[in-house]
């Protein structure tokens, strides 16, 4: 579909009071006009053209068929179909089994948890013990001394208990 714009873009400048540069008050005041109609036309020719020629070969070389669902319903069935391929690769993968055990079910929805949550329960994000995994630690301890793991944190470590 092709783009609809103005001919012209104008870009109005506001009036300079400044008494320095009364000469060139006039001249900045005035609209100054950047044509990108060229463009707006060049992208519709493009597109036009490429219509054309599927219009053409969708004529002479397509055969015709009748859809005997509507296509709402095929939707759905590949919908459907797409969830459970990726079921499947989520219930028998090799990654991903700390997650998989709290969230079983694939879905285009919500959880109901949010990130923080997954994080804690996975273990996955910035502890220490995380990040020990990719050497993006030297060491998986707590600055109390204390595995960093999200239990530490949450039950044994001095710094988070209140």
């Amino acid at each position: 579909m092709p783009i609809v714009a103005t001919p012209f873009l104008r870009v109005r400048r506001p009036k300079i009071t400044a008494p320095v540069i009364p000469d060139d008050q006039d001249e900045l005041s005035t609209p100054i006009q950047e044509s990108f109609s060229f463009l707006v036309y060049f992208y519709s020719l493009i597109c036009n053209e490429c219509a054309d020629q599927l219009a053409k070969e969708a004529i002479t070389k397509g055969d015709p068929f009748l859809l005997s669902k509507p296509l709402s319903y095929l939707k759905s069935e590949i919908k459907s179909a797409a969830l459970s391929i990726w079921q499947d690769n989520w219930d028998n993968g090799e990654t991903g089994r700390s997650t998989h055990d709290i969230v079983p079910r694939v879905s285009n929805k919500s959880v109901g948890w949010n990130r923080e949550e997954i994080m804690f329960v996975t273990g996955h994000g910035p502890f220490p013990s995380y990040l020990h995994r990719f050497n993006l630690r030297t060491h998986d301890n707590c600055s109390c001394g204390g595995k960093g793991d999200p239990m530490h944190y949450a039950t044994k470590c001095r710094f988070t208990l209140s």
